[in-house]
């Protein structure tokens, strides 16, 4: 005898439906990740492209001021500066200028090296 689809269980009518619906949020579930992912690295792509400009403006912030210190370091410049300042500062005299001579390493003494040709022979004496 054949049965009759309204004598079947709910689950088994509802199954394929409740399946298909679990695969339709999984798939929406995936598809909103993948937005979220791709709209995360937008931002990140645009916050690292803003930090590169930053720090190519700052290393040629960081150029220029080196210039400028040197051209401020010269002997002349500083002289120039030293009189409008009126430091009152010259130039020492020769006399007055100690001049330090350094004195050379002296070479690894004989004692050093035979000390350690000893410890090496001991140790070839002893393996």
């Amino acid at each position: 005898m054949a049965r009759n689809r309204k004598t079947q269980p709910i689950v088994i009518r509802f199954g394929p439906a409740l399946k298909g619906c679990l695969v339709c949020l999984f798939i929406a579930g995936m598809a909103i990740g993948y937005v979220g992912q791709k709209n995360q690295l937008q931002v990140l792509g645009g916050q690292f492209r803003d930090l590169e400009n930053r720090l190519g403006k700052l290393r040629r912030e960081n150029v220029l001021r080196a210039r400028i210190l040197d051209s401020l370091q010269t002997p002349s410049e500083l002289e120039a500066r030293i009189k409008q300042m009126n430091l009152g500062l010259v130039a020492p005299q020769p006399e007055q200028i100690v001049r330090l001579v350094e004195r050379a390493q002296p070479a690894p003494s004989e004692t050093t090296n035979q000390l350690y040709a000893h410890r090496s022979l001991l140790t070839k004496a002893h393996d």
